[in-house]
């Protein structure tokens, strides 16, 4: 006996794409967690260059003269900007004192593994403004650029058109200590952004 075929609407067929695409990306991520990682504070330190403009590094660290010193690099590159993830300090007066031609968007998060949501991501898209399309050099930091800097930059590469895999080999390439953790995250707002364009980025309302 021969089965009817199952007759699926495109909307079904596109929510088992994402469904598919979801599942490879976190298997994808879930390598990254598994790589062998012995970083140094050389390793964190470096200014890995993603896509030809966005440069992942660790943060300025907490010595005054060191800070400046590492500032100073981070200019070289020829930044305009700066998008810092971390909760846990803010350099405006710093900038404001040493560069204040440098635009500091802060977007202060958490490390703490749980899920990152609208909540998160919208003010990083918004914070750079007409930079994501600009081609302007920018610095992405949280405190080692492990986890929440490598994200909050995945998730702009998939607001710039990049494919979920090819953005996590490009940033994972280009930074050995990127785990990426929040990518799935990243990659469900972007879905959810692209169907429901006008959510609220408070999941409370």
């Amino acid at each position: 006996m021969t089965k009817t075929p199952s007759i699926t609407s495109p909307a079904t067929d596109a929510a088992a794409s994402w469904i598919e695409r979801t599942a490879d990306l976190h298997a994808a991520q879930s390598r990254l967690m598994g790589r062998h990682w012995h970083a140094t504070r050389d390793d964190l330190d470096r200014l890995d260059v993603v896509a030809d403009r966005f440069v992942l590094t660790a943060d300025l660290g907490w010595d005054e003269v060191a800070k400046r010193a590492r500032l100073e690099q981070w200019l070289a590159t020829g930044a305009q900007w700066y998008l810092d993830l971390r909760i846990e300090a803010d350099e405006r007066e710093f900038l404001a004192e040493h560069a204040p031609h440098l635009r500091y968007i802060h977007v202060p998060t958490d490390d703490d593994l749980e899920a990152k949501g609208a909540e998160f991501w919208t003010p990083v898209l918004e914070g750079l403004g007409d930079a994501l399309h600009d081609d302007s050099i920018g610095i992405v930091t949280c405190a080692m650029a492990v986890n929440r800097g490598p994200s909050a930059l995945f998730r702009i590469l998939l607001e710039l058109g990049w494919n979920e895999l090819e953005a996590l080999d490009e940033i994972a390439t280009a930074r050995p200590v990127a785990q990426v953790v929040y990518a799935v995250d990243a990659f469900e707002d972007f879905v959810l952004s692209t169907i429901w364009p006008d959510r609220p980025s408070d999941p409370r309302r």
